[in-house]
């Protein structure tokens, strides 16, 4: 009996292959169990990972941009034979064919010849990332608690406001300057520097100052970045997702659900180029970074919790739960797809939620129960038709 071993190069070349077919697959708008079957796959090696990882690189980089044009591989070749530098090595004369064993490889055409001459920069930039995201682990940690607000100076004299329940990292160095947030909201008062650019880190999502104010919160239906003054540049950075561990930067690669993030009169852009957003404007990206909706900033509620008030317009209770979740020790649970996505007005007193749950067991379809140490909004029960 002949026993085949599939050498660590081949394993490594399958899952590969298996990543650029999830990449298509994820881009299809999976169903549940194609999603749980990604999720498996994704965690049962670390080898999986980095492919993914790798393969999702390439495919953002390149995609729209033409830069495998830019790249003749045939006339790199012949420039390279042509070089004095090069030295023909021997080669040696074939063996005889019935001593030659060959393997069927998979042919691959000029696109991918063309994807590997860059393939090395990607890879340099992922080592250069990983390396800088250790070092960045050792930076200052910033935290407020439930209905505490606080006011930030970092070491280049920008002012932060952190929003009750809200945390953030501050990384700085001679050439850069990164704040990830790592949960709530903040707002900026930027101080320009052009030699280290100022960024700021949410999920999936990187937003770089030109000279601005302007505030980013983090919601469950995704990123909102209102800009205040000057001007911002927003563009998609899975990398980025890793800082919330691995279920959170494979979510990033699903396809977007813009329903949350939908407006009337907003049209749905994608974010597969970086986009820049002035005074006045506000976007809301969608929870994988990858699209977002325009609209104009809300004066009422740019700040966070501006005079202890929260104003909502037409926002999903999701969101509108997790703003009072930041205010309110009783938290608010909801229960549901269908009641997350549900969208209310109005303007209430941050620390008093409880008149926000009077509200929606007056007028609405839903009902507020009190479960322990918190609140969970569901669905009314359809009462029973009395008999005629």
């Amino acid at each position: 009996m002949k026993i085949y071993r599939t050498s660590q190069q081949e394993q490594i070349e399958r899952v590969s292959r298996e990543a650029v077919e999830w990449l298509h697959a994820l881009k299809a708008d999976p169903g549940a169990a194609e999603r749980e079957a990604f999720a498996s796959w994704l965690a049962s090696s670390p080898v999986h990972v980095r492919e993914m990882l790798l393969a999702g690189m390439l495919d953002r980089e390149l995609s729209g941009m033409s830069v495998l044009d830019r790249f003749d591989v045939e006339a790199i070749v012949a420039r390279a034979k042509a070089s004095e530098n090069v030295v023909s090595l021997p080669v040696k004369a074939p063996r005889k064919p019935a001593e030659v064993h060959r393997h069927p490889r998979p042919r691959h055409g000029l696109p991918w010849r063309r994807a590997a001459a860059v393939a090395a920069v990607f890879l340099l930039g992922l080592t250069g990332w990983l390396g800088t995201r250790n070092y960045l682990g050792s930076g200052a940690e910033y935290a407020t608690a439930i209905g505490e607000q606080r006011t930030i100076t970092l070491d280049d004299g920008t002012q932060v406001e952190l929003a009750a329940d809200s945390r953030i990292s501050v990384d700085f160095s001679p050439g850069y300057r990164r704040v990830t947030l790592r949960r709530g909201e903040a707002e900026f008062d930027v101080v320009h520097d052009a030699s280290r650019p100022f960024r700021v880190y949410a999920g999936a999502n990187m937003i770089q100052d030109v000279g601005t104010r302007f505030s980013v919160n983090r919601l469950p239906s995704g990123t909102i970045v209102s800009v205040i003054e000057g001007m911002v540049q927003v563009s998609v950075d899975h990398l980025a997702a890793l800082d919330g561990g691995i279920g959170a930067w494979a979510a990033s690669w699903l396809p977007a659900k813009v329903a949350a993030i939908k407006r009337p009169g907003a049209r749905v852009e994608s974010l597969n180029r970086p986009l820049h957003l002035g005074a006045g404007q506000t976007a809301h990206i969608a929870r994988n970074g990858e699209a977002l909706t325009r609209s104009h900033v809300d004066e009422e509620s740019q700040s966070p919790a501006n005079d202890g008030r929260l104003t909502f317009h037409n926002d999903t209770l999701a969101d509108i739960a997790a703003e009072f979740n930041r205010y309110n020790a009783r938290q608010i649970v909801v229960d549901g797809n269908a009641a997350r996505l549900q969208r209310y007005s109005g303007v209430f007193d941050a620390n008093d939620s409880a008149s926000f749950l009077q509200f929606l067991d007056c007028c609405s379809t839903l009902t507020a129960v009190r479960e322990g140490d918190h609140t969970v909004i569901r669905p009314r029960p359809i009462a029973p038709s009395s008999a005629q």
